[in-house]
């Protein structure tokens, strides 16, 4: 962990704070009753339920409610916080506090203006505020779980099981003093435009992300702990984005899936990531896309699946240990007339890993137009360069697994810093082709005499 890569993340947090907290202009306030409608207690959309109306555009939301007997919130709407299920939803802030709940269901639209708090003043039995997401929209300019006010800070949790979350200018998770956040994802799309962080590392703070399914894009991924705070991303399943710049230093290695359950990572658009403790590719998970990964070494474990690019790309690592039953997945296809390699530039798959590399596994290969065309002669065998390292290669021996009909390959290491692929026709095919001209112009030949 170096000096510029402290200053880089401090910079960038503190950009995006700066660039959501410079609109925090209030607007008139209203406040939650719950149960002020008798007829429809936790509606948002009736005026009995709020203090001054409903809210709109250029309003803040106060959203306060509470249980003298503790415990926790589940998404059945009991303590009666608001529900939404329908278009029209908005407030210009929403700030929910003291042990209260909000739940967008499916046919449900809320949009937040300027920000969007969740857990402030933990003054009531300390057991925080939650938003329920299952379907519907919610867009919000600024999101923070564990509260916007460092002087105010809670418990702030948000479990989405479906619909889209929207977050244009930053995503925040326990990032202000001693808060502590939560985002629960199972479903559904969720998209922090600007970046999401994850913790603040201050003392006594907490934040947590764990998906267990859905999909999360994202520009900018920090999960950042020191000492006296956490910070921890769980990926057991689904999809995670990152389209920019990823920074993960928290003591532990990130580890996509939980082994059982589907997961892809992917590193896309050229951005750079760093783990600082590691990368793990779990059994049944999937490593893709474009971009570097600079820090820490990346695992493959066995039922790990490693796809470079984007049909077709080139992915770049600091270092990769592979395993006996790794899989990687490649597409290849043009070569030059020679039959010599075209090498990655997003013609064929590529892997660049500039540290150690240990080379085992299985490879299986997809076709792309150009693969099959074979030379005579020394041109008769294609070659593909699979991977550019270095460091030091541990060759435990990769495995050809599937290949194109009619192709086979042959992994050769001889040439330092490279890993390559040669492929040539399957000699049963060659003859099967041979033969069945030879039968069609035994054919020919007797339809002439006939």
């Amino acid at each position: 962990m170096t000096t510029t890569t402290a200053k880089l993340r401090g910079g960038i947090a503190l950009a995006i704070f700066i660039l959501v907290t410079s609109h925090t202009v209030f607007g008139a306030n209203t406040t939650w009753i719950p149960g002020g409608d008798v007829t429809d207690v936790d509606n948002w959309f009736k005026s009995g339920n709020w203090n001054n109306g409903v809210p709109t555009s250029a309003d803040t939301a106060f959203i306060i409610y509470h249980t003298s007997s503790g415990g926790s919130f589940t998404d059945s709407g009991s303590p009666p916080g608001p529900r939404i299920e329908a278009t029209g939803a908005v407030a210009d802030t929403i700030r929910l506090n003291n042990a209260s709940l909000l739940r967008v269901l499916s046919g449900g639209d809320l949009t937040v203006g300027n920000f969007f708090s969740v857990g402030e003043q933990a003054t009531f039995n300390n057991i925080g505020s939650y938003v329920y997401q299952s379907g519907g929209t919610v867009s919000a300019n600024a999101l923070y779980l564990g509260g916007i006010f460092a002087s105010l800070p809670d418990i702030g949790i948000y479990n989405q099981s479906g619909g889209t979350l929207s977050v244009p200018n930053g995503f925040f998770i326990g990032f202000n003093g001693s808060s502590k956040g939560v985002f629960n994802l199972s479903g559904g799309t969720a998209t922090a435009n600007a970046g999401m962080v994850v913790g603040n590392g201050a003392a006594g703070s907490m934040a947590t992300v764990v998906q267990d399914g859905g999909t999360l894009t994202t520009p900018y991924l920090q999960v950042f702990a020191v000492g006296g705070s956490s910070a921890t991303y769980t990926f057991n399943g689904g999809a995670l984005n990152l389209t920019g710049s990823t920074l993960f230093a928290n003591g532990s290695a990130f580890t996509v899936g939980n082994g059982t359950s589907a997961a892809t990572l992917t590193l896309s658009d050229g951005g750079t990531h760093g783990f600082f403790d590691g990368l793990v590719i779990a059994n049944n998970a999937t490593l893709k896309g474009t971009g570097t990964e600079n820090q820490g070494a990346v695992t493959i474990n066995n039922g790990g699946t490693l796809s470079p690019g984007l049909s077709p790309g080139t992915i770049t690592v600091a270092a990769m240990m592979l395993s006996g039953a790794s899989i990687l997945s490649y597409e290849l296809g043009p070569h030059n007339p020679d039959g010599s390699a075209i090498v990655g530039g997003g013609t064929n798959d590529l892997t660049v890993v500039n540290g150690n590399l240990t080379l085992d596994g299985i490879l299986n290969v997809t076709a792309l137009d150009g693969f099959g065309a074979f030379g005579s002669g020394l041109a008769a065998t294609n070659v593909y360069r699979l991977f550019n390292y270095i460091g030091t290669l541990t060759d435990d021996g990769l495995t050809v697994g599937s290949m194109p009909v009619g192709t086979m390959g042959f992994i050769d290491t001889s040439v330092g810093g490279q890993v390559n692929l040669f492929v040539i026709p399957e000699p049963s095919f060659v003859f099967l082709v041979g033969l069945g001209g030879l039968l069609l112009w035994r054919r020919h030949n007797r339809t002439r005499r006939a």
